[in-house]
């Protein structure tokens, strides 16, 4: 897979807690990924219902 297609599989994390897209409860922050020379994903689990989203984080 080409480096540019990679960054298309999570949105761009926006500093905020998301709302669940299955139960519309806010996530709480779950793991952080750091990773070199690529942007660092965080991933965010929602507590009612285990539904977890993975989001790019540039800064």
């Amino acid at each position: 897979m080409a480096h540019d297609q990679e960054l298309l599989l999570y949105p761009l994390d926006t500093g905020e807690d998301p709302a669940c897209l299955g139960c519309g409860q806010i996530m709480k922050l779950f793991s952080h990924e750091a990773r070199e020379g690529k942007p660092d994903i965080v991933t965010f689990r929602c507590a009612q219902c285990s539904r977890s989203e993975r989001f790019l984080c540039d800064e």
